[in-house]
């Protein structure tokens, strides 16, 4: 579980650097430097989850992913979440307005 936990944090986190810088390559020390207390090979499977799903590409080196790059289908994925979420709480709001 915390496998998956890490991976949806990573991809989140590929897309805001995205968004922000128009960035699509990763390396694995971006990840090291956002979570240093995981190591080199608990990330790596985190990212190569991520590929498995079509969200990321990846460059391995030493069966480490050396260097990562998001897909548009992981930015899609991230933003879909985030709009379900927005219409998830304004539908709690809006309930609590009623009630």
């Amino acid at each position: 579980m915390k496998l998956i936990k890490l991976s949806e944090q990573l991809l989140k986190q590929m897309v805001v650097e995205y968004k922000k810088n128009n960035r699509e390559l990763f390396d694995l020390d971006f990840f090291k430097q956002l979570h240093p207390n995981e190591t080199e090979n608990s990330l790596s499977k985190a990212l190569y989850l991520l590929e498995e799903e079509g969200f990321v590409s990846i460059l391995p080196a030493d069966n480490v992913a050396y260097i990562t790059a998001l897909n548009p289908r992981g930015i899609a994925n991230v933003e879909e979440n985030t709009l379900l979420k927005k219409g998830y709480t304004l539908i709690k709001e809006i309930k609590s307005l009623i009630q």
